[in-house]
């Protein structure tokens, strides 16, 4: 559904079915937050791209629970707050985008992956650090 103009938060029932195993909504108007529980349902889910949206609030601590998360493209949003640490112990993630949000701080990953490209909440040119 990614770049087809819509508007408005994002179904929380979206976050509820467990077979889901790709999610992207990029480059849509969508507002609103993220649910604080949005991988609690999503033990399948590989790839989530909200980025380029108007999403606003705190990225939520729950994202550990997607153990197969891959790809989390979270770039060009209002996201606020600190990145929640949690992050650093998805095994799997390959690919992290933060950039163009207004996020502090730092993950510190629990696994030393080569492929692991991260794009911090500052960075600008999209040059991964690792």
């Amino acid at each position: 559904l990614s770049f087809n103009y819509l508007q408005g938060n994002i179904p929380t029932e979206i976050f509820k079915i467990s077979s889901l195993e790709l999610i992207f909504f990029q480059g849509n108007s969508l507002s609103g937050s993220v649910p604080d529980d949005m991988c609690r349902h999503l033990q399948r889910i590989q790839r989530i791209d909200l980025s380029g949206n108007n999403l606003n609030g705190q990225i939520p601590s729950s994202t550990y629970n997607c153990s197969q998360l891959q790809l989390l493209d979270l770039s060009s949003n209002h996201f606020t707050g600190f990145i929640p640490k949690e992050i650093g112990t998805l095994m799997a993630l390959e690919r992290l985008y933060l950039y163009r949000n207004s996020l502090e701080g730092n993950i510190l990953f629990l696994h030393q992956q080569n492929h692991l490209n991260y794009f911090p909440p500052d960075e600008k040119n999209k040059k991964p650090l690792v």
